[in-house]
């Protein structure tokens, strides 16, 4: 079984818990703030993607500031669960639905849809952060806004997501390097690449971690 699969397996296995999460709410309710400060959300005209969307946790708080959010996981489970809270919460499918796609979808059906394209804490899991990033940018409309979340890269903190088991999950332990995001972003025709490091008070197993947020524009 590969990394996508092994992923998909247990995403599915956690999706009906995994928004009850105390830390996974809080982390999702601050980085979708972070995301709020860079970009200027219009909830008549703005169009969003959540790529690796999990149950919406980053979604439910765009929603409000956007004309719709669109979420995509790999995960059936965590789409299920995704479109479940927006139907609970009564939200109409054209302001907040998910997607489940293959993994190997390489989302031409999206190209050039959507106002912002946002990634929180999911980048460590793909195989390929520059073919993700290559086709996170053909979404966008020209002018839109890709923003990418996630940990700051530190060496010896491979042991992050103990809740990983084994950490098979997991193909950027650590976190990912500014080097290796920014070339992603430049390699992907992305202009104005621009990198901040934010101190959002997460932890894992105990120590503080930082996130970074990298954003690009497309031409």
């Amino acid at each position: 079984m590969d990394v996508i699969e092994r992923n998909k397996e247990y995403f599915d296995s956690v999706a009906a818990t995994y928004d009850t999460k105390p830390q996974a709410i809080e982390l999702a309710r601050r980085l979708s703030s972070l995301f709020r400060k860079v970009y200027s959300f219009d909830e008549d005209s703005t169009e969003v993607l959540d790529y690796a969307c999990g149950t919406g946790l980053i979604s439910q708080h765009l929603t409000v500031y956007a004309k719709s959010v669109t979420g995509v996981d790999i995960s059936a489970g965590m789409v299920e669960r995704y479109n479940e809270r927006v139907q609970n919460q009564g939200l109409e499918p054209e302001d907040m639905r998910a997607i489940c796609i293959d993994p190997d979808d390489d989302l031409r059906e999206f190209e050039a849809k959507f106002d912002v394209a946002v990634c929180a804490a999911s980048y460590h899991h793909f195989p390929s952060i520059g073919e993700t990033t290559r086709k996170l940018a053909r979404t966008l409309k020209p002018g839109g806004v890709l923003m990418v979340a996630d940990l700051v890269k530190v060496e010896g903190a491979e042991d992050l997501y103990p809740e990983h088991g084994d950490a098979s999950l997991v193909c950027h332990h650590g976190g990912i390097a500014e080097a290796d995001i920014r070339r992603t972003f430049e390699e992907a025709g992305l202009l104005e690449p621009h990198y901040s490091v934010h101190d959002i008070a997460a932890k894992r197993k105990g120590q503080p971690v930082e996130f970074f947020l990298m954003t690009g524009r497309k031409a």
